[in-house]
């Protein structure tokens, strides 16, 4: 299996090349990631990709106790950011749509993860992935095997994401074929179930995070675990047109008047973005990973 060539680490934010997004977002579309939070994309990967892709995984996991930060034993990790294939789904179109709809900025590839729970494993309380008001984080995961109600399928409470009191107390398992892709604002209510059944239930868990955040998260690619390059910025074709109208060079981003960098969190337990660096670690048998 081919894999290219690690990361060459992260630009400066005004060195990063501006990557327009074409306009794929459909109104129902646009409404459910206002009004619910995430949508799911059916169908977006195609099946011969998949099979690449559940190979990539099962070749670059890393053992939970390998990471630096240490990584629940109850899931599998792979760390496949660098794959080429990898770095196509992120941008498939109707991804970067729907992350410009949410953000309404321009946006970076954060990381990119492979995630499996180990059977009996995988259980999570509803959290949010980012608590702050404002979070300038869209998160999504590609499904790269079945999801159902008995291998650890990921649950949602809609709507609270932008109304922190919404009910919650009966969420929605969003259930889905491999190729499948769920797509949802980081202070979305979510969490993974029990893997009951001990099935395979393999997804690439991947971040889309504003401009404004970057020097922050470009601090902390190593300790995240990320190997490949953070040179683009995705911008929507509405903001580069008005940009290129303006005069403003398209290879400058610093150009746009960004809103002041927040600082993400600091944790104090694992969370999605809070992977670790370094060990490129393919000695272990998948059957080993989950002891």
């Amino acid at each position: 299996m081919a894999v290219s060539t690690p990361g060459r680490g992260s630009a400066t934010l005004k060195a990063m090349q501006r990557r327009p997004i074409p306009p794929s977002l459909s109104p129902a579309d646009a409404q459910a990631l206002d009004h619910q939070g995430y949508l799911v994309l059916r169908g977006a990967v195609a099946s011969a990709d998949l099979d690449i892709l559940r190979e990539v995984f099962d070749q670059t996991i890393v053992a939970s106790p390998d990471w630096p930060v240490p990584r629940g034993a109850d899931w599998r990790h792979a760390q496949l950011d660098h794959h080429a294939l990898v770095q196509t789904v992120c941008r498939r179109p109707a991804l970067l749509a729907g992350a410009w709809h949410m953000l309404k900025t321009p946006f970076f590839l954060a990381q990119v993860e492979g995630r499996d729970p180990c059977p009996r494993g995988g259980a999570q309380p509803l959290h949010r992935d980012v608590e702050s008001a404002q979070a300038g984080v869209v998160n999504a995961l590609v499904y790269l095997d079945a999801f159902g109600p008995n291998n650890g399928a990921t649950r949602v409470a809609a709507g609270t994401h932008a109304r922190p009191d919404a009910p919650h107390d009966d969420p929605v398992t969003l259930m889905g074929e491999a190729g499948d892709i769920l797509l949802f604002d980081a202070r979305l209510l979510h969490g993974a179930t029990e893997n009951h059944a001990g099935a395979r239930r393999r997804s690439l868990f991947l971040s889309y995070v504003e401009a404004a955040q970057f020097d922050d998260y470009s601090q902390t690619t190593a300790l995240r675990g990320v190997r490949m390059a953070i040179d683009e910025l995705f911008v929507g074709e509405d903001e580069s047109s008005r940009a290129k109208h303006r005069g403003i060079p398209q290879d400058d981003p610093s150009s746009r008047p960004f809103a002041r960098p927040r600082q993400p969190p600091t944790p104090t337990t694992p969370v999605p973005w809070t992977i670790a660096d370094g060990s490129f670690d393919l000695r272990r048998a998948v059957s080993r990973e989950c002891g």
